[in-house]
C-alpha cells in the first residue's frame, strides 16, 4: 500500500487544439478554424483543394472567380485558398502552401496576373461570390 502522502499524479494531456495541424516536415501550424483545419487534413491526405473544402461541408467558388475580400499574404493562415484563373492553391500557414500536393515555400506560388488573390473559405460573407 502506499503511504497517504503519496498520490499518483497523472500527467494531464492537453488534446491537440481543433485548429492545429502538423504539417508532413513535422511542424506544426495553426489553421483559422476547424472547419479549415479540416480542409488542410484532407488535402494533405491528397485531396484536391476543392475536394478538401467540400469534405468539411464547405463549396468552393470555382477557379477564376473574382477575390473580393483578398487577404495580404503575411496574414495567411493554414486553410487560405490562392485563386487562380485555371486553379486554387491552399495555404499551410509557416510561410508554406500546398501546390499539387507537394509543401512549397510561399514565395514559390509567383503573383503573375493569373493570379487573383487569397482568401478565407471559412469567413462568412467574405468568399468570393459563385457564378
Amino acid at each position: 500500500p502506499l503511504p497517504d502522502s503519496a498520490t499518483l499524479v497523472m500527467p494531464v494531456v492537453e488534446p491537440p487544439k481543433s485548429t492545429e495541424i502538423t504539417l508532413p516536415s513535422g511542424e506544426v501550424t495553426e489553421a483559422r478554424s476547424p472547419v479549415g483545419a479540416e480542409a488542410v487534413r484532407a488535402a494533405l491526405a491528397g485531396s484536391s483543394v476543392s475536394e478538401s473544402y467540400q469534405k468539411a461541408g464547405v463549396t468552393l467558388p470555382p477557379a477564376g472567380t473574382p477575390v473580393t475580400e483578398p487577404i495580404p499574404p503575411t496574414k495567411l493562415q493554414a486553410g487560405d485558398v490562392g485563386m487562380w484563373k485555371d486553379h486554387q492553391v491552399m495555404a499551410l500557414g509557416n510561410g508554406k502552401v500546398l501546390v499539387s500536393g507537394q509543401e512549397q515555400p510561399l514565395e514559390s506560388v509567383s503573383s503573375g496576373p493569373d493570379f487573383l488573390g487569397w482568401f478565407d473559405p471559412t469567413a462568412t460573407g467574405k468568399t468570393p461570390a459563385a457564378v
